[in-house]
């Protein structure tokens, strides 16, 4: 009873401030603890994202303010699985507008295809993670202007949303997105898929999500308009390099379902470093590649290279 009451007390004032995770394999992560229950512990960190590992990779979890108590004592650190004070879950259901985490992310934005500029780029990240969900919502915006050529816009807004299924791999993912360009054959395009998603690797350094659905997009505001049903073969993928830096990759293939063989690829890969820990700052490196079988008129493939500073909050 007692080692329920303080793993309450400690997932409660976890998602208030980072801790010391330490695991069997011997690395030690500092992160907010978003959630735990028997099977799992999810952790907020500001390069690695959001983690889920199993409990019985956690040895405890301490406090990352002080490692003593206010006797002088050493500081009580969460059980680990399997010990006498194994807890239940002692999470309570959240509103969907609470718990989420922030970053915003200015620098430069490089263009080769429809666009050829250096240009500015914002981006603005909200996550948000408990023990039956795992939110994202993303939002950039990148204008480029040179003398002699016409200024080029681009927008996106993207929400996903994916259900755990308990200590399953399995899950079930939403995603709407909704994208403004004035560089393509359509100025607006709105989408959306849902299906299964299967966690192919989750480790304290390495996941691997894979997800595939079924939905379709609209396009209008440009020469052409129309509606296509589409599939969508997705996979997010990250591991850590070290405490401090990370790379990543997201792949989205497209396929129109009623005009084969066409189709279209969103990819972006990168580099993320925390430069300062205090102030949550990070740099990122990284190419986004957007390419569509069917262009119309315009070109096929949009190449993009970018260089941020962000902070997270």
């Amino acid at each position: 009873m007692h080692g329920r009451v303080l793993m309450a007390a400690l997932c409660l004032a976890c998602v208030a401030r980072g801790e010391i995770v330490r695991l069997r394999t011997g690395d030690v992560l500092v992160a907010a603890v978003a959630s735990l229950d028997e099977a799992t512990v999810t952790l907020e960190h500001p390069v690695l994202g959001v983690l889920t590992v199993s409990r019985e990779q956690v040895v405890s979890i301490e406090s990352g303010e002080a490692n003593t108590s206010a006797s002088g004592s050493p500081a009580p650190s969460a059980p680990a699985a399997g010990s006498e004070t194994e807890p239940a879950s002692s999470e309570a259901p959240l509103p969907w507008w609470k718990g989420w985490r922030g970053a915003v992310d200015v620098g430069l934005n490089g263009s080769s295809g429809n666009s050829d500029a250096l240009s500015g780029r914002v981006g603005v990240t909200g996550t948000r993670a408990t023990a039956r969900h795992e939110t994202a919502a993303t939002a950039t915006l990148s204008h480029a202007s040179a003398s002699g050529a016409e200024a080029v816009t681009r927008a996106a807004f993207s929400l996903r949303n994916d259900w755990k299924a308990g200590e399953s791999r399995w899950g079930f993912f939403a995603l709407g997105r909704a994208e403004y360009d004035d560089a393509q054959d359509w100025t607006w395009r709105v989408s959306g898929f849902l299906g299964p998603s299967y966690r192919l690797v989750t480790t304290a350094r390495t996941s691997m999500k894979a997800r595939l659905g079924l939905g379709g997009s609209h396009e209008f505001g440009g020469a052409r308009e129309r509606t296509k049903p589409e599939g969508l073969l997705g996979m997010d993928a990250s591991h850590a390099l070290n405490e401090r830096a990370k790379v990543f990759a997201i792949v989205e293939v497209i396929p129109n379902l009623t005009d084969v063989p066409h189709w279209r690829l969103e990819a972006r890969a990168g580099y993320e470093v925390l430069l300062d820990p205090a102030r949550r700052m990070n740099l990122k490196v990284g190419v986004a590649d957007r390419y569509t079988s069917d262009p119309g008129q315009a070109d096929r493939n949009d190449l993009e290279y970018f260089v941020t500073v962000g902070w997270a909050f």
